[in-house]
């Protein structure tokens, strides 16, 4: 059985593409589950939600202790192709506050790109 994600180094960063398409609490742990284990690492990483459809609270929660986690070990998070629905829910919450939320993977990957070259 193949991985219900996709995983890709690109730019220096990390891109990281779960292929679910509902997220609630009956899967919200194993969500990010591969990301999480290793946030310690404190990389950059774009989280491509193009195939998410939905997402209630436990599935946010995930998504901002990913943040923070990334964050406390000197990594960043942006968020990539969100859709309209999930979109709705990160602005209802004011998401864009902790982290940034792209159209698209290359959007990310080259805002990781002008941070690096700007020294931060």
């Amino acid at each position: 059985m193949s991985e219900p994600f996709e995983l890709k180094e690109a730019g220096g960063a990390l891109v990281f593409k779960p292929l679910v398409k509902t997220v609630d609490q009956t899967n919200a742990d194993s969500f990010l589950a591969p990301m999480a284990a290793r946030a310690a690492e404190g990389f950059k990483l774009a989280l491509d939600l193009a195939e998410l459809r939905f997402l209630n609270s436990a599935g946010l929660g995930a998504v901002v202790m990913l943040v923070r986690d990334l964050k406390q070990a000197g990594g960043e998070l942006r968020i990539c192709s969100p859709t309209p629905t999930v979109r709705a829910l990160f602005k209802m919450v004011r998401l864009e506050n902790i982290a940034a939320i792209d159209e698209n993977v290359d959007a990310a990957l080259a805002a990781f790109g002008a941070e690096a070259s700007e020294g931060g």
